[in-house]
This record gives C-alpha cells, sequence and structure tokens, in this order.
C-alpha cells in the first residue's frame, strides 16, 4: 500500500441513511445517478447495516431478489458488487476496489476504512441522552444532535423492503423518543428557540403529531409571536382538513382562540375591522372550509333561500371502489387529492366545499339551476376520471335541493 492510498483510505466516507441515501467523499456525493441504477446501491446499504456480522451470499441474494427473479443469482451478485467498486472508481477514488472484500466465500464491507455512518451516530447520540445522569444541558446537546442527523426517514424510498421495513420502524420509533424527551428538557427551561428547531425537523417526518403543533405554538407564544402562532395553526387546520378531513383537537383550538382574542383588542374603527374580515387572496376558487362552518353557512342559506327565491343545492361526493366500498390507504389518499382538484377546476368562487368524511366530500351550490348544477356535477367527475390512475375508483354523486326555513 502506498502513501497515497493510505492518505485516501483515512479520508471520511460520509453516509446517509436518512431522508435521501448517499456516499459523499471530498464532497462529492458517489452515487449520484443512484435513481438509475439502485440495486446496486441496495447490496451497499445492506452490506453497511450489517457490517459488523458475517452476510452469507444465500442472505444477500434473499434480500435483494426476494421474489426470486435471478435466474443467476451469483452472477447477478457478482455483477452488482463489480458496478459498485466501478461507481467509486468513476469519482477517481484510489481504494474503490477494496470498498467491498470477499472474504472466506463471502462478500462484506471493508471496515478497515473510514465510515462515518449516520444512523449509528443517532443511536449513539440517543443512547448517551437517555444514560446522561449529570446535568440537563449534556442531554440536551445529544438530543439536538440526535435531531439534527434524522433528516428523514430510515432508507424511506426502499421502506417495503422486507429487510429496511424493521430498522426503518426502529429508529423512527428512537427519534420521536427522542424528540419528546428532548421537549421535555427544553420546556423546563423555556428554550424556545431549540424547541421550534425539533418541532420543525419532527413535523417534517410526522405533520399530524398534534402535541408537537402545541408546542411549537406556545413556544412562539412565549417569544411574543403570536401572528405567527396564528399563521401557523391556519395552515395547520388547512392542511388537517385537506389530508384527513378532520379539525384540530379542542386543546389546540382553544390556544388559537386564546390567542386571536389576545391580539384583537377594543377596536372601533370599522374599516380596521372589515379589512381583517377579508380574505387576503381571493381568487377564483370554490370557498374550502371544515364542516362546522359550512354547517353554519348551510343553516344562514336555509333561513334565506325562500325569501330570496333561489335554488340551492347540496352535493355529496364519495369515492367508492368495485366493492361499493371506500378504497383504502395510498388510493384513498390519492384519489381524494384528485377530487378536490377536479372541484376546484369546476366550481365557481361562491361555492362552499367541505370535506365530509375521509372519502367524501360536500358542495354548497347556490343561485344556480338543477340542469346547470348537473353540467357542473358531470365536469368534475370527468376531470377525475381522467386525472385518476385507478380505473377501479368511481366517483358516486348525490344532488338534493336545500330545505328552506319556512317563516
Amino acid at each position: 500500500m502506498n502513501q497515497a492510498d493510505t492518505a485516501a483510505e483515512s479520508d471520511a466516507i460520509v453516509v446517509r441513511f436518512f431522508g435521501n441515501f448517499q456516499v459523499i467523499i471530498d464532497d462529492t456525493i458517489v452515487n449520484a445517478s443512484a435513481s438509475r441504477t439502485k440495486r446496486p446501491w441496495n447490496l451497499l446499504q445492506y452490506l453497511m447495516v450489517f457490517r459488523h456480522k458475517t452476510v452469507s451470499r444465500q442472505q444477500l441474494i434473499e434480500a435483494l431478489w426476494p421474489d426470486g427473479t435471478s435466474e443467476q443469482p451469483d452472477k447477478a451478485l457478482k455483477n452488482l458488487v463489480y458496478r459498485v467498486r466501478s461507481s467509486f472508481s468513476s469519482q477517481g477514488i484510489a481504494y474503490a476496489q477494496k470498498v467491498i472484500e470477499y472474504v472466506n466465500g463471502n462478500y462484506q464491507l471493508n471496515n478497515q476504512l473510514n465510515w462515518e455512518m449516520d444512523f449509528e451516530a443517532f443511536e449513539a447520540c440517543y443512547n448517551k441522552m437517555m444514560e446522561t445522569t449529570t446535568t440537563d444541558e449534556d442531554a440536551i446537546a445529544y438530543a439536538l444532535q440526535a435531531v439534527e442527523l434524522y433528516r428523514g426517514d430510515f432508507l424511506a424510498e426502499h421502506v417495503y423492503d422486507d429487510w429496511v421495513l424493521p430498522y426503518n420502524t426502529y429508529y423512527r420509533s428512537l427519534f420521536f423518543k427522542c424528540v419528546d424527551h428532548a421537549l421535555d428538557l427544553l420546556e423546563k427551561d423555556e428554550r424556545d428557540q431549540d424547541i421550534e428547531f425539533v418541532c420543525n425537523r419532527a413535523l417534517m417526518i410526522d405533520q399530524f403529531e398534534e402535541h408537537l403543533h402545541l408546542a411549537y405554538m406556545n413556544a412562539l407564544i412565549r417569544q411574543d409571536k403570536k401572528t405567527n402562532a396564528v399563521a401557523h395553526y391556519n395552515k395547520m387546520a388547512d392542511m388537517f382538513f385537506r389530508e384527513m378531513g378532520v379539525t384540530p383537537s379542542d386543546e389546540l383550538r382553544d390556544l388559537y382562540n386564546e390567542i386571536s382574542q389576545s391580539l384583537n383588542k377594543v377596536q372601533t374603527d370599522l374599516f380596521y375591522i372589515k379589512e381583517t374580515l377579508c380574505e387576503q387572496e381571493v381568487g377564483n376558487d370554490a370557498f374550502l372550509c371544515d364542516f362546522e362552518v359550512f354547517k353554519s353557512l348551510y343553516r344562514l342559506e336555509a333561513r334565506s333561500a325562500q325569501r330570496a327565491g333561489q335554488a340551492i343545492f347540496i352535493v355529496l361526493l364519495t369515492l367508492l371502489g368495485n366493492d361499493d366500498e371506500p378504497p383504502k390507504d395510498d388510493v384513498l389518499n390519492k384519489s381524494m387529492g384528485l377530487v378536490f382538484e377536479a372541484i376546484n377546476t369546476s366550481l365557481r368562487r361562491g361555492d362552499v366545499v367541505c370535506r365530509f368524511s375521509l372519502s367524501q366530500y360536500l358542495l354548497m351550490l347556490p343561485t344556480i339551476t338543477i340542469e346547470n348544477a348537473e353540467m357542473v356535477l358531470k365536469r368534475i367527475a370527468d376531470r377525475f376520471s381522467r386525472l385518476s390512475p385507478f380505473p377501479s375508483v368511481r366517483l358516486d354523486v348525490k344532488i338534493q335541493p336545500l330545505d328552506p326555513v319556512v317563516e
């Protein structure tokens, strides 16, 4: 081994498993073309995770081709090793041929190289945080390091691979334990900027964790950033409604109302009040609201419908599969997004939309004839059919006139 090789092999090889998988040497991403050739990097990922264990060729073959699709798995495995080495070699890395070693008939990662794996560093920080018995400051420092390292879920692009899923679940569980422990410690000293950082990072991983939104808003309030807290609540409530068809918890709504009341001091300028009531950006989209607001608007329209003499129609849109039941999970979420897109491009500014359930939307169409209402609904159904990649999913449409309140 010459001196140049020794120097090269002492360089850190930074490997990121959290978020987008990356192998970085001297600020160069070695696997930059991995989107075109994923399987060689799957091999390297497996050897990295099991780098302190002996991995047989059969174990590698079963992990990389679990469905037995390779007719010559030994030959295919050799080809993957060659392609990994070639990827390192193409970056001018002197030790490219030594990255994966062949020892006693099996392949293994060369642990003599200076690997820096983020999942190993993350778990070390987590353990030190939990084991620290001296000061909260030390535990907080380890917690913040761990949160910084967790840029996304473990090998998120391969989460459904049989061997990846347990690790993905394990590290995600550690991460949220770390987040909760960190927030407990940070809230004792009201270290609000650190709380903002931890909550922001955690909400990137799971945006539906309500206790994180609550901690984040409280941190903003303590820093007298009440308008920021209100803006965050509105964004969160809109996201909850669009994605899940639900409203925030009572605790979050109570906090929001408390902030709003503190911001709305006694005001005698009616022009100012009108300005705050108006929408900031009015487009041509229908009015989107949650069910409680929709219910209030319905009751208001019902009171005035008879006097105004205008027809108003209520529409229920329901997603159904071949078995006349709502589609499942990812198909449902994707399809509901497409239904909303079809609605948004078909309705008028004065129409009202709310998500009624996980698989249903309610529409209120004022000042329209039944013929025109049916044309609008056909336009929504046709657009959804064009957008949807799921031929088994259909949109069921029901329409009825609003029942006016009789005086």
